[in-house]
């Protein structure tokens, strides 16, 4: 008999054991909940992401994209992160971001920042085809001081162009012609345009006059070169056969535009009166 009863005894201590830990279990489950609705209530109530901190959308790369790349398509897009996980410069905004160009190697879901758009200063990264707009060509014209307005024209100036050539019956006298309006000067013999992103109060690319989200502005320190003997235009495709040819057949000459002068008028061609 005694057996019988020190052989229960453990059973039965097990048992409360058991049901000990059950209950503290349950205990520490409704601990932590409830520290985890007071920190959520601290953090301006709702639980959810609040209670883990804020966050924002920021742009980030779908895809590996390669440094020279030009943005476009579906190679962004917008991802919610918490905010003490945002680099510096972040992105917020995909707009106005293709036809920009990638300046760095960047892997997929890497955050967008403004500091990997466009060139740097350095001397490797001032290419011209990096300043060259979407959709333009970059076309180099002989100039001297006379045809190039006393040599004062400088890289990210606009200008008109204008050809003057002999009559081709040769019966008649030279004409002048004037070809193109406005257009953007990306270089004056070997001073280019500065190949750099410009960008908004919030960090965001702005439209400048090479194209909606440039990547080219005039350099702070240009200066006019009086003894330069070329200067290069963007100009359309069709535009830059055009000008090959009134290169080959005239006189090309440039007439400079004041800063904001963007108006385009029809001019026809022109001749000297007889006497």
């Amino acid at each position: 008999m005694a057996r019988t009863i020190a052989s229960a005894n453990p059973e039965r201590q097990n048992r409360l054991i058991f049901m000990g830990a059950i209950l503290m279990a349950a205990l520490a489950a409704i601990l932590v909940f409830a520290a985890l609705r007071g920190l959520g209530e601290d953090n301006g109530g709702g639980g959810g992401s609040a209670a883990f901190g804020d966050t924002v959308d920021v742009v980030v790369t779908s895809q590996e994209i390669s440094a020279g790349t030009r943005i476009s398509g579906d190679m962004l897009q917008l991802a919610t992160l918490p905010t003490n996980g945002i680099v510096e410069g972040a992105l917020t905004d995909r707009e106005g971001l293709d036809g920009l160009v990638v300046r760095q190697d960047m892997a997929k879901g890497e955050q967008f920042t403004a500091a990997k758009l466009g060139q740097g200063e350095g001397d490797e990264d001032k290419t011209l085809s990096s300043i060259v707009p979407v959709g333009k060509r970059a076309v180099a014209l002989e100039v001297d001081e006379n045809t190039l307005v006393g040599g004062l024209v400088v890289a990210g100036d606009r200008v008109d162009v204008i050809v003057v050539m002999e009559d081709q019956s040769g019966d008649g006298p030279p004409r002048a012609f004037t070809l193109l309006q406005d257009v953007e000067v990306l270089a004056v013999a070997q001073e280019t345009q500065k190949p750099v992103t410009r960008l908004d109060k919030d960090g965001n690319p702005i439209e400048t006059d090479t194209a909606a989200g440039s990547l080219a502005t005039r350099p702070d320190d240009t200066s006019a070169n009086e003894k330069a003997k070329t200067v290069t235009l963007a100009v359309n495709p069709d535009d830059a056969a055009l000008l090959a040819l009134a290169q080959d057949q005239g006189t090309v000459y440039f007439g400079l535009r004041g800063q904001g002068d963007s108006e385009v008028a029809p001019v026809g061609p022109v001749t000297l009166p007889n006497e």
